[in-house]
């Protein structure tokens, strides 16, 4: 009798031990599932093109266009949601852009309370292309104007954007950039993205 209790309870130790260790892997199994869904149907934004304009002073009409001596500089950079869902509550952060010497880019530190953050609150849907946003405008000097159109230093800028999913997850998005005069093209020094599954609780999305 003592030899069959003991057996019993050894067998429903394991039982109880194998059991737990079984609705742990489900938990986990499940957990992964979760993340995977919300990580395949989640916004993604990212930049998706960038334009220079120029204008005479504050008084013109911005051109889509490079700047002539004296003339202010703005880049426009276009925003897509490549997600499957909605991405909302946008804020914005940029800096003014800066004529600097080729190669230079890789020592420049940009940091977030150095840029001006813009809350927006507008929503960008799946395959949008109509959102975007602008660099702080910046008057070249006679001697930038000058090493930028002989294409002896280049334009660097640099932005970032967060964003908001359905979930209140936060995330971001960011970039940094140069321009070499009269070129077609930008060259995306760095652009990278928040890590998965993003912040939670941000004040941002609880709005």
């Amino acid at each position: 009798m003592a030899i069959a209790t003991c057996a019993l309870v050894a067998i429903t130790a394991t039982y109880t031990y194998y059991a737990k260790k079984q609705v742990e892997l489900t938990r986990q199994t499940l957990n992964n599932t979760i993340d995977a869904m919300r990580l395949e149907q989640r916004p993604w934004l990212g930049y998706s093109g960038f334009a220079i304009y120029a204008r005479k002073n504050s008084t013109t009409a911005w051109e889509k266009r490079e700047p002539k001596q004296g003339e202010e500089i703005r880049v426009r950079l276009s925003i897509k949601n490549v997600g499957k869902t909605p991405a909302l509550n946008i804020s914005l952060m940029s800096v003014t852009p800066e004529v600097i010497s080729f190669g230079s880019e890789d020592t420049i530190n940009v940091l977030d309370d150095a840029a001006d953050e813009a809350k927006e609150h507008n929503t960008i849907f799946p395959e949008s292309e109509k959102f975007g946003h602008y660099i702080r405008p910046y008057r070249l000097t006679a001697q930038e104007f000058l090493e930028y159109s002989t294409r002896k230093k280049q334009l660097f800028f640099w932005a970032k954007v967060y964003y908001c999913d359905i979930a209140g997850m936060r995330h971001w998005t960011q970039t940094r950039a140069t321009h070499t005069y009269a070129s077609k093209g930008f060259n995306i020094i760095s652009s990278s993205v928040s890590p998965s599954p993003g912040e939670a609780n941000h004040p941002d999305c609880q709005k």
